[in-house]
């Protein structure tokens, strides 16, 4: 009985690793739908809180860079360069659900993004993003997402 049981596994788990090319298990004659990787579902998690092409009177000010150090320097610096950039990226620390933040550039309003290593690097990204590949804030945005959304 016992063998019976471990065959039938066996058998089935056999079934289902037997995948052709096309995406669909080998026993099936059904056809799979067509996708690309690019046209691969995006994740199910909710994406947090951003804006969509503000203007930087809206966003108001940033804290000054000169109050801090290192990476988080960096990052301030980056929210003053671009803020409406930082505006359109939801921050995935989901401060905007603990402190009420509307975008990664909430984080750069107060304290919050020094003491938060994914406000860093997610600022930090965005700069590199729209500085060497030239990218829109939407194409950023979604590029994030993309990173951190999974």
């Amino acid at each position: 009985m016992l063998l019976a049981a471990a065959v039938a596994a066996m058998w089935k788990l056999n079934q289902q690793e037997q995948v052709t090319r096309a995406g669909r298990p080998a026993w099936t004659s059904a056809p799979m739908e067509k996708r690309t990787p690019t046209e691969a579902p995006e994740s199910k998690k909710p994406v947090p809180a951003f804006q969509i092409a503000p203007t930087a009177a809206s966003l108001g000010p940033t804290l000054d860079p000169a109050m801090f150090t290192g990476s988080a320097q960096t990052a301030y610096k980056i929210a003053k360069e671009i803020p409406e950039t930082l505006a359109e990226v939801p921050c995935y620390c989901h401060c905007d659900r603990g402190f009420g933040h509307k975008s990664l550039h909430s984080c750069f309003k107060d304290d919050h993004g020094a003491n938060c290593s994914i406000c860093i690097n997610e600022a930090i990204a965005a700069y590199k993003m729209k500085k060497e590949t030239k990218m829109s804030g939407r194409e950023i945005r979604d590029a994030i997402i993309k990173q951190y959304g999974r």
